[in-house]
């Protein structure tokens, strides 16, 4: 059971933080008499915080394929950052930045805390969510990968008001998701929402 953790950071939000690190720990099932243990294992590039996995399905070799989408406190923001493991988030060996993800950079916060989940396997289906919008914490927009999160063919702009945070959800079947984001007129964070979505909207199959 993989679980992401970050570092703290003395420069807040808004600019560069050179000493973040986004972190995994791991935990095996314990058995019924044993409390449950807790270990450091991979880490991320610098400059990342606040991420998400999802596990991708195995092309190649290697054991458990982890996928880690994270927040971009580097001194060039903007897009997110991602790292890659082929060793259940042991080790990450693969990293860069998705220039098709864009995070908004205000003067006041860089970045946001966006969402990964898998959909479904067959075919393959991840979703992300987050705004789309590069000044403004705007656009909360869904975007659909078929190929493990190596780009995002489908986008769908979910709410196009002031939105950050967001989390997802499968329900049922797989068929749809539920979001739940902040969003408001005045602020970004004036409510929180939740919103039931088909997959077959976000794939454009359904209006």
């Amino acid at each position: 059971m993989p679980f992401i953790c970050q570092n703290g950071s003395s420069h807040g939000d808004n600019g560069s933080c050179p000493s973040c690190y986004a972190c995994v720990l791991k935990s095996e099932m314990p058995k019924q008499s044993e409390s449950r243990t807790w270990n450091f294992t991979g880490i991320a590039q610098q400059y990342t915080r606040e991420s998400q996995l999802v596990q991708t399905i195995n092309t190649g070799g290697g054991t458990s394929h982890i996928y880690l989408n994270e927040r971009n406190f580097s001194p060039s923001p903007g897009h997110r950052y991602y790292a890659r493991s082929t060793t259940g988030a042991d080790q990450f060996t693969e990293f860069g930045v998705d220039s098709s993800l864009v995070e908004p950079v205000t003067r006041a916060w860089t970045g946001v805390v966006c969402s990964i989940e898998r959909v479904s396997s067959t075919p393959s289906r991840i979703l992300f969510s987050g705004p789309a919008n590069a000044t403004v914490r705007a656009d909360l927009t869904l975007r659909l990968s078929y190929d493990e999160a190596h780009s995002w063919t489908v986008s769908r702009v979910l709410y196009s008001g002031l939105s950050a945070y967001s989390d997802i959800a499968v329900t049922g079947n797989g068929d749809n998701v539920a979001l739940v984001f902040e969003n408001g007129e005045e602020t970004f964070a004036d409510r929180i929402s939740v919103a039931v979505v088909p997959v077959a909207w976000i794939e454009n199959k359904e209006k």
